[in-house]
């Protein structure tokens, strides 16, 4: 059995694009990544996002998020599901969360980052490095 002992903050790096014209469309692509150390019997899973533009144009801000859980397991029985996978759609909410936070306080329109399958989109990136 998977353990979510706790979740910290790594890393935000924000910062507004001035010279873009207020009011725009722009199309976006999160991008995630994902880095797991083991330590001492504990797994810290770091879970990062990007945003991107999803077209040649520059984005209005620029968004960087990074969070480190940290997990146990019980025993070992289904141990590369449980830490690849299933610890990052554990953490994907708190990830979205701030992302939310941060654009709303920022007095921007609100980034929600939609409910996704993280371990899906993990397998999917893993495939596409092959």
């Amino acid at each position: 059995m998977l353990v979510f002992n706790n979740y910290l903050v790594d890393k935000i790096d924000f910062s507004l694009n001035q010279n873009l014209e207020q009011g725009a469309i722009y199309k976006i692509k999160p991008l995630y990544s994902r880095n797991i150390e083991e330590k001492d019997g504990k797994y810290y899973v770091k879970l990062t996002f990007k945003l991107v533009s999803d077209t040649e144009e520059e984005l209005p801000i620029h968004l960087f998020v990074s969070i480190i859980g940290v997990f146990t397991l019980t025993d070992e029985e289904n141990k590369e599901q449980l830490i690849n996978y299933d610890s990052v759609m554990i953490m994907f909410p708190y990830l979205r969360a701030i992302v939310s936070t941060i654009t709303s306080s920022a007095n921007i329109p609100n980034i929600l980052l939609p409910t996704i399958n993280m371990a899906a989109v993990m397998k999917d990136q893993e495939k596409k490095e092959l």
